[in-house]
């Protein structure tokens, strides 16, 4: 588990604050991230050790990620807002519900 400092990310930025892997009790690997963002942004791609990206659910100023791997993150990228709609928010997409004895 990687404890990264709190601290309140700059209006166009997104820093990590806490980072996990695990494997479950079927021998399931899984990741999860969470972190702050800047008032200026409005999405978060990650990209982990292994190549592969994930696109973070961002919200009131955090983000939070998954993913079936022990990929660690190797890079973050911070969306700006949409300067001509001042849109705080990705638009919507389907999010698939889940809990962690469910792995």
């Amino acid at each position: 588990m990687k404890q990264w400092a709190a601290a309140a990310s700059a209006p166009g930025e997104a820093t990590v604050e806490y980072e996990n892997s695990a494997v479950n009790s079927n021998g399931w690997e899984f990741s999860v991230v969470e972190g702050s963002i800047g008032s200026r942004v409005s999405g978060v791609t990650l990209t982990l050790s292994d190549g592969s990206s994930v696109v973070a659910t961002v919200d009131n100023g955090i983000f939070a990620a998954w993913w079936p791997s022990q990929a660690t993150v190797s890079l973050i990228q911070a969306q700006p807002l949409r300067a001509a709609t001042n849109e705080t928010k990705p638009r919507p997409c389907q999010v698939a519900r889940w809990d962690l004895k469910d792995l």
